[in-house]
């Protein structure tokens, strides 16, 4: 039930109708009653002397964090009179002063029930007369909602499944029959040996905008995206997922209309598009970066995927990013002696969201060392890399350019690359077209690779890459990766640091 019609019931204190306790599907169970645009009222005539204070909190399951905003009723078991409501607080708190002994049902409604077609479990309750009586209540468990929205899972099947509402990012409302994919790396094996794999599973909102995904990996890190008609979308955010349990995602999508396309520059002469362009819009995001030990952390590098620009922390660990499109977004933090983390936000046209982040996992880093050693066949690699960059015959990306990108996957890494687009695959991915909207030869270390093109993604991840090289005709490309007469459609040269 809608939370106005809640509010207005609180204020109207009219009577409740009373469900039956046998009743499925849709009809609540015995004892409480659903608002009927009136709220219930305590019967203050019944109060006794020896009254107690019933208090507890309402919790969300799905999020693991309070409820806010459900409404709690307390009802006696043996009389079908007006109810006590009560709304939770902030804190998913509720309390009922002054109810007199006797046995009780309580129950609550939330709109998020509602979408879940489900009937929240109610508890029987004792009041005797104790001064303070406690009761929790909760949506039900991540493993009954797989069983309920996916059937029965065997005993050692530890996948998880995702759950969620699909909003307008403009007007707040639920979209139906919009799609959400989710895209992962998944190892094989055949008859080939091991391989990665990159798996698909798309889904469906309903009238409600709910939407469930299945089946899928457990604690393996997964990428979202949801569109729906009208030019709607997302960003691409990730999310994972726990063994045999359920994990929520909401997701707001915006129209092409709040977002204007910012063209990567392409070389005098290039006709081929630089790729997918980042986007600006209205949307603005402040927050602030916090360590392990809860301080605020300066110089960090704060960016959102698939937008335009970046911005670093202040002494104080804040940071402003203006300029966004709107939708839900994945906000990429990094600082050095930190882990880079993720999180989502929900950006909105011509409003400012805010966030916190913590950097939580530290990782050493080494004092500098002077070796002196012959040179490998990796480190003359790499010095041709430099030598070719300084000639200037292709386009090149340092580690230091990948990492202002904060990119997710490899082909995010490449976008706005003069010489290559980044197109989806048709499988949740992205592949790499190069000049003539073909596919380029694509080298890893020096060694070509098949399929790269399509599959760059599951082969290399950009944390590991330390330069880049794109060369958009065989004429310039090195002789050594078929220059001259090499890949019409270009030639794709990355260097790893493994």
């Amino acid at each position: 039930m809608h939370l106005r019609l809640l509010a207005a019931a609180l204020c109207c204190c009219s009577a409740l109708l009373v469900r039956d306790a046998g009743a499925q599907g849709g009809a609540p169970p015995a004892g409480i009653r659903r608002p009927a645009g009136a709220a219930a009222r305590a019967d203050s005539a019944h109060a006794a002397p020896s009254a107690s204070l019933v208090r507890g909190v309402v919790f969300d399951s799905l999020s693991n964090v309070p409820l806010v905003g459900a409404a709690v009723q307390l009802v006696r078991d043996d009389s079908t009179r007006a109810a006590l409501m009560q709304m939770t607080d902030s804190l998913g708190s509720f309390a009922f002063p002054n109810v007199p002994r006797g046995r009780y049902l309580v129950g609550f409604f939330h709109p998020a029930i509602d979408s879940l077609e489900l009937d929240a479990p109610v508890q029987r309750l004792d009041v005797t007369g104790r001064p303070t009586v406690l009761v929790d209540l909760a949506i039900p468990s991540g493993e009954r909602l797989i069983a309920k929205f996916c059937g029965q899972r065997f005993p050692f099947d530890s996948s998880g499944a995702l759950v969620g509402w699909l909003r307008d990012a403009r007007t707040d409302s639920a979209i139906a029959g919009g799609r959400v994919v989710l895209t992962w790396s998944q190892l094989m094996a055949d008859e080939r040996g091991l391989r990665l794999e990159q798996r698909r599973a798309p889904t469906r909102s309903r009238a409600t905008g709910f939407y469930v995904a299945c089946d899928l990996p457990a604690a393996t890190g997964l990428l979202a995206d949801a569109d729906a008609d009208g030019g709607r979308r997302s960003g691409l955010v990730e999310v994972r997922v726990p063994p045999r349990g359920l994990a929520r995602l909401d997701l707001t999508l915006a129209d092409s209309a709040t977002a204007t396309p910012v063209p990567a520059v392409v070389a005098a002469g290039d006709s081929v598009p630089a790729g997918d362009p980042l986007l600006r819009g209205t949307a603005r995001l402040t927050g602030v970066v916090r360590d392990d030990t809860n301080r605020p952390l300066a110089r960090a590098n704060v960016s959102v995927r698939g937008a335009a620009g970046n911005a670093l922390t202040g002494e104080d660990g804040r940071f402003t990013l203006g300029n966004l499109p709107a939708g839900t977004r994945s906000v990429q933090v990094r600082a050095i002696g930190y882990e880079p983390r993720t999180a989502t936000v929900t950006l909105r046209s011509a409003s400012t969201a805010n966030t916190v982040v913590v950097l939580d996992k530290r990782v050493d880093v080494l004092a500098a060392v002077n070796v002196i050693e012959k040179q490998s066949k990796r480190t003359r690699d790499l010095t041709g890399f430099d030598d070719r960059r300084r000639q200037g015959m292709g386009s090149y990306l340092t580690r230091e350019d990948i990492e202002k990108r904060s990119p997710i996957s490899m082909t995010d890494a490449l976008r706005t690359t003069p010489g290559l687009r980044i197109v989806p695959n048709g499988n949740g991915g992205s592949s790499i077209l190069g000049r003539g909207n073909c596919r380029p030869a694509v080298f890893v270390d020096g060694m070509q690779v098949t399929d790269g093109a399509t599959d760059i993604d599951a082969i290399v991840r950009p944390t590991d890459v330390r330069g880049v090289e794109v060369y958009r005709s065989g004429a310039t490309v090195p002789v050594e990766y078929g220059g001259v007469g090499g890949n019409a459609c270009g030639t794709l040269l990355i260097w790893t640091g493994r």
